[in-house]
């Protein structure tokens, strides 16, 4: 099993990385187009927890959207601007 806490440390010291994302990655269709969705994570301990999650959405013609950080993963997708995508 891979110790993701383990490497964010490691990036964190040696890397000297700062606002480290864990990304998950997500392909879809939506309206007839192909849509890449990644769920970026600061992870249990980032500072400001109402802040732990963002999302954003690549569509296949180059159009991206996006939104605020939120607390949860379902905060952060439902405050994507969806709409610009249409």
């Amino acid at each position: 099993m891979t110790d993701h806490r383990l490497i964010r440390d490691t990036l964190q010291s040696l890397g000297d990385v700062t606002e480290l994302y864990e990304v998950t990655t997500f392909t879809g269709h939506r309206n007839g187009k192909t849509v890449t969705i990644r769920i970026l994570d600061l992870g249990a301990d980032c500072p400001n927890p109402s802040e732990r999650f963002a999302c954003e959405v690549i569509q296949d013609d180059g159009r991206e959207v996006g939104g605020n950080n939120a607390r949860t993963v379902d905060e952060a997708i439902g405050i994507v601007h969806w709409g610009d995508l249409d």
